[in-house]
């Protein structure tokens, strides 16, 4: 599995370099020369891109100094230059930079909505890949080819590729694992309560950790969604997971249906304005920036957060 991820790596910086030059207008004849098909280095005179890249809370905070990166960057002859943004303010920084700002060679795990990447491609701002992936990335026609599905999901309806998909093994859970819910156990101890298990033992708990008089927060987050997305199941919405954000499958016919229309999506927002109104939500929430999200967890002042290990992520318990 490893040896397969590594060598789509290596496909992937192959195109972009390619694409690379297409942006820039000097895709011609004498730079294709510097491109070896085969082998490496992929160029042999040195080049730099710039990558928009997605800086997730569990990954490093600087790829450039990363040294997978940077072995790849002696085997290639390509230098990366990271452009890092955090994933909290990521739809904010993208829109501004396809909207006008300083675009960069390539854009890096931004999860770009399938709206935008058709709307930039059919602008010329995004380059069919079509051609480039026969071309160059074998590894990655391999993958299509055996894999159909795949090629039908990420091609738009005028025909052409924009970007990759991120492919992984379905038995390789631990990369898999998103945010989750985390409880500080020294106030299920200080409480004698056990782990909520309900809706209503949950605001129970969060409604005695305010109680109790300590200037600690009894949920806090870096953004509400975690705990919107945590909390659908317990309202029987988001029933095929949280990548299709408002399509999900009734659990009672069967068919699928727009849930933000359902009487239970209402009562999951009620729930949740509950939770706010009453003080058990940070009333930061909608405005902490994620340094500040992080200090506070490091620091213990939540009870309760949905987010990575907050031990190996920000050094918090």
């Amino acid at each position: 599995m490893q040896r397969k991820i590594f060598s789509m790596i290596i496909m992937l910086i192959t195109v972009l370099i390619l694409f690379a030059c297409s942006e820039k207008e000097v895709g011609n004849e004498e730079n294709l020369d510097n491109v070896n098909e085969t082998g490496m280095p992929i160029v042999d005179e040195p080049i730099e891109l710039d990558f928009f890249a997605r800086q997730s809370a569990v990954t490093n905070e600087d790829w450039n100094d990363v040294l997978v990166f940077n072995e790849y960057e002696d085997m290639t002859n390509v230098k990366v230059n990271f452009r890092m943004t955090p994933d909290n303010v990521i739809t904010e920084k993208l829109n501004l930079t396809l909207g006008g700002g300083d675009m960069p060679d390539a854009f890096h795990t931004t999860f770009m909505s399938d709206n935008d990447m058709m709307k930039y491609g059919k602008q010329g701002v995004f380059i069919p890949l079509n051609d480039l992936i026969d071309d160059y990335a074998p590894n990655f026609k391999k993958v299509l080819e055996e894999n159909p599905i795949i090629e039908q999901q990420i091609t738009f309806p005028d025909g052409n590729i924009y970007g990759f998909p991120k492919i992984t093994d379905e038995e390789f859970f631990a990369y898999r694992t998103k945010e989750k819910p985390w409880i500080k156990e020294e106030w299920l101890e200080k409480l004698n309560m056990d782990v909520p298990e309900t809706t209503e033992e949950f605001h129970d708990f969060l409604t005695a950790v305010k109680d109790y008089g300590d200037d600690v927060t009894p949920y806090g987050g870096r953004e509400i969604t975690p705990l919107l997305n945590f909390l659908k199941g317990s309202f029987s919405v988001g029933t095929r997971g949280v990548s299709n954000a408002n399509v999900d499958e009734d659990p009672e016919t069967g068919e699928l249906r727009f849930f933000p229309i359902s009487e239970d999506y209402k009562n999951l927002l009620e729930y949740m304005n509950t939770l706010y109104e009453e003080g058990l939500i940070a009333q930061n929430i909608f405005s902490i920036e994620d340094d500040q999200y992080r200090a506070n967890v490091s620091e213990g002042k939540y009870a309760s957060t949905v987010f990575f290990n907050p031990v190996v992520s920000v050094g918090g318990g």
